[in-house]
């Protein structure tokens, strides 16, 4: 994962990001059973954005990604999307408000399409400063698809001279959610504004012992 952001001007903030991902290789066969090699699946999201700040406790942003995947030689798909919202400050807390992954219809290299998981967005975040040294943040946002299903989400993190995070965090799905329910803990570093975060999910059936890792840049 790399991102980075900057602030233009007193009102305006841009940023871009991208992630690349590969699944564990596996052996592909023809339909007579002979091996063809093998194949690593992977997927890819670039994204751009940007914030307004419309006035002083006000704010409006939004973001443009492209994501692909590739599950095997012949089976592979694209979509592009974007996101909007609103954020109110009120002092420590923030609440924000907006739609995701409002778009295009995700496509295959075969024709077959298929809709986005669109949703609309609720959220807030909470920080407190317990001393010069120390800190907590708050998180929580839910999420209603406009399929039906609904995940709510919830987060922990602790800073020690805003250098070294600790998190923890829970996220409930719906049964046909497009997540499912985990948990997830992890780490993160921050200094001369590059940060480095890594994220452990919990067993589950699909995201199970899944390890990330996260690359940024802050100027």
């Amino acid at each position: 994962n790399f991102g980075a952001a900057a602030k233009v001007g007193n009102r305006f903030g841009v940023s871009i990001g991208a992630a690349y991902q590969t699944g564990e290789e596996y052996s592909v066969m023809t339909d007579n059973g002979v091996s063809k090699g093998t194949f690593k699946p992977n997927e890819m999201i670039v994204n751009a954005g940007v914030g307004f700040l419309i006035m002083e406790n006000l704010s409006a942003g939004a973001n443009v990604r492209f994501a692909s995947q590739k599950l095997s030689e012949d089976n592979s798909y694209s979509a592009i999307a974007a996101d909007a919202f609103l954020t109110y400050r009120l002092e420590d807390l923030n609440i924000t408000a907006g739609v995701s992954n409002i778009g295009s219809s995700v496509k295959s290299e075969a024709g077959d399409s298929f809709k986005l998981p669109s949703s609309a967005t609720i959220g807030a975040d909470w920080k407190l400063a317990l001393s010069e040294a120390h800190g907590i943040r708050l998180s929580s946002d839910t999420d209603y698809f406009f399929s039906g299903n609904v995940t709510v989400a919830v987060g922990a993190e602790y800073s020690f001279k805003n250098m070294l995070f600790a998190r923890a965090g829970y996220h409930f799905g719906t049964e046909n959610a497009v997540l499912p329910s985990f948990a997830t803990i992890g780490l993160g570093a921050k200094i001369f504004g590059i940060s480095l975060d890594i994220a452990y999910l919990t067993a589950n059936d699909i995201l199970g012992n899944t390890l990330t890792f996260g690359l940024g840049y802050q100027f």
